[in-house]
């Protein structure tokens, strides 16, 4: 009966645990987004009373989506279980690396698929450097620690964080495109899809990446 009640009692706390876990601060933040992405909110009401209880501040002029897809090459040889754990360290190493380079919000999609809300400081030019820049240098920290490869999308612009749906959809209208000769992709409100810079802007210099490398396992 010990041995019973034991069991049942480790039950209970796991299932508390993982309960815990779904309703903690960053699971509800991604809920919203997600909710945000696919408009699934019932009224303007709604999506403000949530992003104040959530603490989401959206102070920037502009905002762009990306939507990132994580491969591994030796996915075949790989359990489901080791999979699971691998992406799951990727993309929490993504969003550690991606809130250095960047202002914003990670959200995860799925086991290998994450969005990442960029706030931009001006919507006018220079934006697609710097948002390839955070994308291009966590692709590389991800393929330096975990040999995973990093595709991106980007979508268009908006500067009502109440439409970042339309940015996230166009995003991944050009999601296709988007593959080991060209990982970065940006894609505008009428499909039209161009690749970022050349792929080798995804491979810093040894020292660029020794340095990244030191500065997360520093904290």
């Amino acid at each position: 009966r010990k041995a019973v009640a034991l069991v049942h009692n480790q039950r209970q706390n796991e299932e508390m645990e993982q309960a815990a876990g779904q309703n903690s601060l960053p699971a509800l933040r991604e809920k919203f987004f997600i909710r945000l992405f696919n408009n699934l909110f019932d009224s303007e009401e709604q999506y403000t009373r949530q992003k104040e209880d959530l603490g989401l501040v959206f102070d920037a002029p502009a905002y762009v989506v990306a939507t990132c897809e994580l491969v591994s090459e030796k996915e075949e040889q790989q359990s489901r279980t080791d999979l699971l754990h691998l992406y799951s360290s990727a993309i929490q190493m993504a969003r550690d690396t991606l809130a250095r380079y960047s202002k914003g919000y990670v959200a995860t999609l799925d086991a290998r698929h994450f969005a990442v809300v960029f706030a931009l400081e001006h919507e006018q030019g220079g934006w697609q450097a710097a948002v390839e820049q955070a994308l291009a240098k966590t692709a590389d920290i991800l393929s330096g620690y975990f040999s995973l490869q990093m595709y991106a999308a980007v979508g268009s612009v908006v500067q009502d964080p109440r439409y970042l749906g339309g940015s996230y959809h166009s995003g991944r209208w050009g999601f296709h495109a988007a593959g080991p000769r060209q990982p970065i992709v940006f894609s505008d409100e009428n499909g039209a899809v161009r690749p970022g810079a050349d792929p080798s802007v995804l491979h810093e210099t040894r020292t660029g990446i020794r340095r990244a490398f030191e500065e997360l396992d520093a904290d």
